[in-house]
């Protein structure tokens, strides 16, 4: 009895992600910017603001993301705003982590000489500048405008 029990659970487990594959369709993951320029607030505050509807302050991961934001800046008119919070942050060791993501920055596009260590324990945020400068590291008590994401699930379904 026991053995048969066993080897109906190892058949399911073996079997169970072969049909999973047939009936669930394909997945990619995919962000969408929110940029928010009707105030502007500290890092924190965007942080909070950001969680508070569900969304992370952006994190972006490489060339094509940075490309991405920038674009959708000058795109909705907001290239004259000025600087533009991001989840990035400095850690003790001196590197920079994503908080939205929890992930250590790997991508960058630092303005020239940055980031810097003016006032080295005060510039611990990573802004976006203006007019798509680049990024800067800043003190996280700067009132900056936000850029939330949101991830968003695109399904592929089989269209036999």
């Amino acid at each position: 009895m026991n053995q048969s029990i066993i080897s109906t659970f190892l058949l399911f487990v073996l079997i169970a992600p072969i049909f999973g594959q047939m009936f669930y369709p394909k997945h990619k993951m995919t962000k969408k910017y929110f940029i928010i320029t009707l105030k502007t607030v500290t890092w924190h505050e965007a942080f909070y603001h950001c969680r508070s509807i569900d969304m992370n302050l952006v994190s972006i991961s490489s060339k094509a993301e940075n490309d991405q934001i920038k674009q959708q800046i000058i795109d909705e008119g907001h290239i004259e705003f000025g600087q533009f919070w991001t989840s990035g942050t400095k850690l003790p060791d001196n590197s920079y982590k994503w908080l939205g993501i929890g992930k250590r920055v790997g991508f960058s596009d630092w303005f020239s000489g940055k980031p810097d260590n003016f006032n080295e324990n005060d510039v611990n945020c990573i802004q976006i500048l203006e007019k798509g400068k680049g990024w800067n590291n800043a003190p996280c008590n700067l009132k900056q405008h936000i850029i939330c994401e949101q991830e968003l699930i695109e399904y592929e379904y089989c269209n036999h």
